[in-house]
């Protein structure tokens, strides 16, 4: 280093004017130019200071909120029994907490959503794929985000079938309810397969924005055949560490329509794989997907 500074200053910057006739740095020449504003520009009103937001008068309990389109600032609904608590947006993203421990990992982007639980459903004969929400196909037509006091909806079609999602929190028991709705509308039978899958984080939210690689290595993941669920752990670190597990189970209000099976997408995430066979017009099945804590 010390003779690659004494040739450049003796031979008038020479390995400057090398580094610079490469067209890869020519193309970023200006970034190499730039220097401290002197006065930095001000943003006096930030995007969503102005927004109106809905009146919660003294029947709160029927008060709705929908959305049909995006919106500048994510909006969302909150759903918690104390203990556990979701969180989704109207596009469809979302987190899911425990006690202030994240269930779920959530990366906070005021630009692209980027986190939450994600049901795709698959067409086997077309293969084309596309999601419950808005998030992150962004394939549905007439989409339809409705949040309520006690639950949030979401309503969609994609190609004549028809989906809604409900997901609640119950009151008993610290688990997340999430029930699916297929409507066929077409004249024909179709066969679906419904993924839902979640990239776990079992630590707190700080700890795993920190370190998330290093975090994902505790997460482990296996599947009970006799109970028909996806089991999942964080490994701990002392003995005298409480472990946590959740689990996945689906349940079929129309078990002589479909076919079942389970199976993990990588190690941390988890997934419910559904054949559903719709017959004839308007037909439909719901399935119930259901988290526990």
């Amino acid at each position: 280093m010390s003779m690659l500074t004494l040739s450049n200053l003796l031979l008038d910057e020479i390995m400057v004017r090398r580094f610079h006739s490469d067209a890869r740095v020519c193309a970023a020449d200006l970034l190499l130019q730039e220097r401290i504003p002197r006065k930095s520009a001000m943003i006096e009103d930030p995007i969503g200071l102005y927004t109106k937001y809905t009146a919660f008068d003294e029947h709160g309990d029927d008060t709705e909120r929908t959305f049909t389109e995006p919106t500048i600032v994510p909006e969302i609904n909150v759903l918690s029994n104390s203990r556990m608590t979701s969180m989704n947006t109207n596009n469809g993203s979302g987190m899911l907490t425990y006690n202030g421990l994240a269930i779920t990992r959530w990366r906070e982007d005021p630009v692209v959503d980027s986190s939450g639980t994600i049901i795709y459903i698959h067409e086997a004969s077309s293969e084309e794929t596309w999601s419950t929400t808005r998030y992150p196909s962004h394939a549905n037509l007439d989409t339809k985000a409705i949040f309520r006091l006690d639950k949030t909806t979401y309503e969609g079609a994609y190609h004549d079938i028809a989906s809604k999602l409900e997901i609640t929190i119950s009151p008993d028991i610290d688990a997340e309810v999430r029930r699916l709705q297929l409507v066929n509308n077409s004249d024909e039978e179709r066969i679906l397969e419904v993924t839902t899958f979640l990239e776990l984080a079992l630590a707190s939210p700080s700890a795993d924005r920190a370190h998330p690689a290093f975090s994902k290595l505790f997460i482990e993941t296996s599947h009970d055949a006799q109970a028909q669920c996806l089991l999942a752990r964080r490994r701990t670190r002392e003995d005298e560490e409480q472990e946590t597990w959740p689990f996945i189970l689906s349940t079929l209000m129309v078990p002589k329509l479909v076919n079942t099976s389970l199976r993990q997408i990588g190690q941390n995430l988890l997934a419910v794989v559904i054949h559903l066979r719709n017959q004839g017009p308007c037909s439909h099945a719901c399935v119930d997907l259901l988290v526990l804590w």
